[in-house]
């Protein structure tokens, strides 16, 4: 009972976290992306300073600096070299890069989580967390989907093997 609303919170977290992804890797480019993406080590080191207490030498914080502001340069040298873009389509092409690195940002942050959250989740087996977490996914993936079809006005469509 006391391992509830961890386990509540981390299948939010990955269920944000898979949701956002799915979404912005649609915006930016693939470099962005996975650079954005992989700066989750840096959240969970943070997050595990925070909450568990855990200790962090000058040595990582110093290497977390500089790791965090590659990340950066990377994220804002894609953005100097798209604004290339003919001038109409600059200001809508820059936005939603931003949304996309903000919702690619989301999923880090929310993997961090993740994995500190699972971290203190031990005594609980994985194949419950991971029966939750799908269950928990599913609904919010239908909930898209459904969604996504009333916005559009279209039918919720099952596609054959055929394509149709």
């Amino acid at each position: 009972p006391e391992q509830r609303f961890p386990l509540t919170m981390r299948c939010v977290a990955g269920t944000i976290g898979f949701t956002s992804i799915t979404f912005g890797v649609a915006l930016v480019p693939l470099v962005v992306q996975n650079t954005i993406f992989n700066t989750a080590p840096f959240w969970a080191s943070l997050l595990a300073w925070c909450f568990l207490r855990e200790s962090i030498t000058r040595f990582e914080i110093i290497a977390m600096i500089l790791s965090f502001g590659g990340v950066c340069t990377i994220a804002i040298s894609n953005r100097v070299s798209s604004s290339a873009v003919d001038d109409a389509d600059k200001t809508e092409d820059s936005s939603l890069q931003i949304l996309g690195s903000a919702l690619i940002f989301l999923t880090s942050w929310c993997y961090a989580i993740v994995s500190i959250l699972t971290r203190r989740l031990q005594k609980i087996h994985f194949s419950v967390m991971l029966f939750y977490y799908a269950l928990l996914a599913f609904l919010v993936t239908l909930l898209v989907i459904i969604g996504e079809s009333l916005v559009r006005g279209q039918a919720i469509r099952i596609w054959g093997y055929d394509g149709e």
